[in-house]
């Protein structure tokens, strides 16, 4: 039985690595073309995972100012109601702890938007169409460690979006790198 967990154990510490988030195909890009920003939603933690330091509310403002500092806009949700697409990116993190002290994560980074179905453009709905996932385990004392591992993600959006879009001037530009 000892043995079970600590394969399974190993088997998510090697999961964890950044190569293990899923790719997209190339065309994910190109989603991204032409956003004049997104809004982000951070979907809430569990308590537990709040009472022990990873925190939603942390996370919203580390995920905003990361993308500020990179020259990205951050939509208002009245300038996202009004912005063609409603692009928003969306963070989330569930985080199981287990009776061991660990806790065993997944990190889900995307992009989602309203799009059309070419077959009856009537037909709109929100989809993904970027994305970066990752799982890994952390002890209850790293937990907020996990904070650097969405950062990690949000830097590939970043990357991403700079890979279609234009960059900003350096006055625009705050201290952020891409």
């Amino acid at each position: 039985m000892r043995r079970m967990i600590l394969t399974a154990i190993a088997t998510l510490f090697c999961l964890s690595s950044p190569h293990a988030s899923a790719h997209m195909p190339a065309k994910a890009k190109e989603t991204l073309r032409g956003l004049p920003g997104v809004a982000v939603v951070i979907e809430p933690l569990h308590p537990t995972t709040e009472r022990d330091g990873l925190k939603q509310s942390q996370l919203l403002t580390e995920v905003e100012q990361q993308l500020k500092d990179a020259g990205i806009r951050v939509l208002t949700q009245e300038e996202w109601k009004a912005t063609p697409g409603a692009p928003y990116l969306y963070v989330n993190v569930a985080a199981l702890k287990k009776s061991y002290g660990l806790y065993a994560y997944a990190i889900e980074v995307c992009l989602n938007q309203v799009v059309i179905l070419t077959r009856d453009q009537q037909v709109q709905e929100f989809a993904e169409t970027w994305e970066t996932r990752e799982v890994g385990t952390v002890g209850k004392a790293q937990l907020a460690t996990v904070r650097k591992s969405v950062a990690a993600h949000v830097a590939v959006f970043i990357r991403d979006y700079y890979a279609v879009n234009p960059h900003p001037s350096g006055k625009e530009r705050h201290k952020g790198k891409v």
